[in-house]
């Protein structure tokens, strides 16, 4: 079947087919399924699949409230799961014996990081709202006028520390525990105009000039392979095609300079208060060519001027070598369709796998 004709559901039922080892994944995947197990609607926000190991669905409710929904082949880390929420005082819903639900606080590698921080008051995370969440990843909250996250891996600090006491404008995070983290609650969403764009190439140039700390070393032509088997492992139909594109990536040219990079610079990465920006999310700080950046924005739609702000402050653009970071940043992406789940996400994969191979020639 063509997936720009195929419907989710054609694409969740063969999913279901293909992975026997996860036989609920229809609970957590069908919308319709989905609604009849938990009576009610649930819109799914974030998908975390491992084929053959596990199915985690980040949903919120009509009210706005957040829960997991998970499955796992091994039935331990669903006692695992209802214990640790058992233990913080949620309450979990089953529906099948197989799939587990709790609230967002309550998620299996996240509910102890909570704890520590609201202690009984986790239950209602003191008041704070909840912005964003990653079954088995982080939350983060907004508290006040602080960004509070809770991540599962330690976060590292060291990169937005070397930037911020470089003089650059970051958001560097205060450690406040195992696990989580604060910084200011600052500005809005980068806007679309040409002058904002320009103001954080300003500041990604300086990024790219300071001696980095300790940093993972990027490896684009791995990146490349692995992008390409997670658009297979969803929709074996692209698989030809996507290990095709992910090969001439691999191949091209990634550039010869070497330099402290964001890792996942994009404009959310990017905030203004309307006269200044502020870079945020450093986690994925590595050493690689500055042109990973840069084909990183360009790839999700950022405003081109970000390349003027960015020559004017000093930084050498390698054009080769950003198309090519380009093409692997919408090849990376193009499994965000699945991942946010709407009705027509085959097609919307299939669009971005296209794209991919138009950058990558």
């Amino acid at each position: 079947m063509n997936p720009s004709t195929m419907t989710a559901g054609d694409a969740v039922a063969a999913l279901i087919e293909r992975d026997p080892s996860l036989p609920e994944l229809a609970v957590v995947l069908d919308d319709d399924a989905r609604a009849d197990a938990f009576g009610r609607r649930l819109e799914i926000e974030r998908l975390r699949y491992k084929p053959g190991a596990a199915i985690l669905a980040a949903v919120r409710d009509a009210a706005g409230d957040r829960y997991w929904i998970a499955s796992y082949a091994d039935p331990d880390k669903l006692v695992k799961s209802a214990d640790r929420a058992r233990r913080a005082g949620a309450v979990t819903f089953a529906p099948t014996a197989r799939v587990l639900s709790g609230p967002a606080y309550a998620d299996r590698l996240l509910v102890r990081r909570v704890m520590s921080h609201y202690g009984d008051r986790a239950a209602t995370l003191a008041g704070a709202r909840i912005v964003r969440y990653n079954p088995l990843r982080r939350l983060v909250v907004r508290d006040g006028a602080s960004a509070v996250k809770f991540a599962a891996e330690e976060a590292p600090m060291a990169a937005a520390s070397a930037l911020a006491a470089a003089g650059l404008p970051v958001l560097a995070p205060v450690r406040l525990g195992d696990g989580v983290s604060s910084t200011p609650w600052w500005g809005a969403d980068l806007d679309a105009s040409p002058e904002s764009a320009a103001r954080a190439g300003e500041a990604l140039a300086g990024i790219h000039l300071v001696s980095p700390p300790a940093l993972p070393v990027a490896d684009p032509a791995r990146e490349a392979g692995a992008a390409g088997q997670a658009i297979a492992a969803v929709l074996p139909e692209l698989a030809g095609r996507a290990r095709r594109v992910a090969d001439r990536i691999a191949r091209g040219p990634f550039g010869r300079r070497r330099a402290f990079c964001h890792g996942d610079f994009t404009a959310d990465q990017v905030l203004s208060d309307g006269s200044g920006i502020r870079i945020i999310d450093l986690d994925r700080a590595q050493i690689a060519a500055p042109e990973s950046d840069l084909g990183s924005f360009l790839a999700c739609g950022g405003e081109p001027s970000l390349l003027d702000g960015y020559r004017a402050a000093g930084g050498r653009v390698d054009e080769a070598a950003m198309r090519n970071h380009r093409a692997l940043a919408i090849l990376q992406r193009a499994i965000e369709p699945f991942r946010t789940a709407p009705a027509d996400w085959p097609a919307r994969v299939e669009g971005e796998l296209a794209r991919a191979e138009e950058d990558a020639g």
